[in-house]
């Protein structure tokens, strides 16, 4: 008590001015290899250690297919639960949810994501936020490649089908008409939140793969590398990576509709096609329900979390109360580790009427601070009348546990509900 100690600081990399942060807190550091190594309070270190082990092979794979890493360290900080995002990738600290320490490392691919950030967004860098696919469809793109390498193809394929989940909740939002479903659109005099949303991620991702599908992963790759290269610690609009694009693939245009890709709205139907088997057994459980059977315990023993997380996302609600229970039962919904998986399944059962997860919601607000989950959940919460009823009190007795970015997200929500 009373002593001051100082902590200095030096980075040589220049880095832009959206990923300066600083964590400060009760932290233990345990080394996981010659670059990575994680932060967490004492009661996390041990599972965090655990969760996310195997960075330094990821670093290795990365630097294989996007050039030598150039920040050093890549180290991981576990955040508290107001964080609101699933992962941040400040320069050498990826920042994470606590959410992402499950029990049976489902999430690593979170760090696949925020690892190839260090190059696609923090090495070469969206100029604007127009531009905001530069960094996100490039990263979900490197993820997916890395991904694999590291867990095969048939699990990466599946990630894939998320990806489109996530895409087709993020066009229904919008509207399919409307500019923020272009990869590049006018932000002028807007908050840029308004314009920022898996579109960027996915869609991105996806022109990228039509890329490396016309010209072959041999090709693209190389080009991949001289474009890392070439623009590394710098900024570049859309414009220019277009340009560059047609300098170094000359005739793409002949391949891939480049304009319609990035300049028109919705999403083009001869898109990437996915193939995965993980994703079949979802599909036959989905055609089944929808002749009425309900799958068996059984019938979904082997699943791992993406599959349960997709199945329930692509339930159309709502459905019987009696459905509820009996997946909620075959799936340990309301008490599974994954909250992302929790939040999946009160999305069907609000407008469904199941009144028995009141309970949990409140647990949920409270505990989860991911906001696109509070976000979302609040969505569906003030269009069906049975939970819009204690929204407001709901949020109201949890603000304080969340992050200003939330709170705003959230209240905006209320107050177009009358609430």
């Amino acid at each position: 008590q009373g002593k001051l100690t100082t902590f200095t600081f030096h980075m040589l990399q220049p880095i832009p001015s959206y990923l300066f942060a600083i964590a400060v807190g009760k932290l233990e550091f345990r080394d996981m290899g010659p670059r990575t190594g994680i932060y967490a309070e004492p009661t996390l270190i041990d599972a965090a250690v655990w969760e996310f082990e195997g960075n330094e092979e990821r670093i290795i794979q990365a630097e294989k297919l996007l050039g030598p890493y150039s920040w050093d360290r890549y180290d991981l900080l576990i955040m508290p639960p107001s964080f609101p995002y699933a992962g941040m990738e400040n320069p050498r600290l990826t920042f994470l949810s606590p959410t992402m320490i499950v029990g049976d490392r489902s999430w690593v691919s979170i760090i696949t994501h925020e690892l190839a950030h260090a190059w696609t967004g923090n090495l070469v860098t969206n100029a604007t936020w127009e531009d905001f696919w530069i960094n996100e469809g490039w990263t979900t793109y490197i993820e997916s490649r890395l991904t694999e390498i590291l867990e095969g193809d048939d699990l990466n394929q599946l990630y894939r089908f998320e990806g489109r989940i996530h895409l087709r909740d993020a066009l229904e939002y919008y509207g399919i008409e409307s500019k923020y479903t272009c990869l590049k659109t006018s932000l002028v005099d807007e908050d840029p939140e308004e314009g920022l949303s898996y579109i960027a991620y996915y869609k991105g991702s996806d022109f990228l793969l039509s890329l490396e599908n016309v010209i072959g992963r041999v090709t693209f790759d190389g080009f991949i590398k001289r474009y890392i290269q070439k623009f590394q610690f710098s900024s570049l609009s859309t414009e220019e990576f277009l340009h560059y694009l047609r300098q170094e693939l000359p005739g793409i245009d002949n391949e891939v509709d480049i304009e319609r890709w990035v300049y028109d709205v919705g999403f083009p139907e001869d898109a990437p096609v996915y193939h995965s088997k993980l994703y079949d057994q979802i599909h036959e459980a989905l055609e089944a329900y929808k002749s009425g059977v309900l799958p068996e315990k059984s019938d979904v023993a082997d699943w791992i979390g993406d599959q349960i997380f997709q199945f329930l996302r692509l339930i159309e609600a709502p459905i019987p109360l009696s459905d509820c229970r009996h997946l909620e039962e075959i799936f340990g919904l309301v008490k599974h580790g994954d909250v992302a998986i929790r939040w999946a399944y009160y999305m069907i059962a609000i407008p469904s009427g199941d009144d028995r997860i009141r309970v949990d919601l409140d647990s949920f607000v409270k505990n989860v601070g991911r906001a696109i989950l509070i976000e979302l959940l609040f969505r569906q919460m003030v269009i069906n009348d049975w939970t819009k009823e204690f929204a407001r009190t709901l949020f109201d007795q949890s603000r304080d546990r969340h992050h200003p970015i939330t709170v705003k997200a959230v209240e905006s929500i209320l107050s177009e509900a009358g609430l």
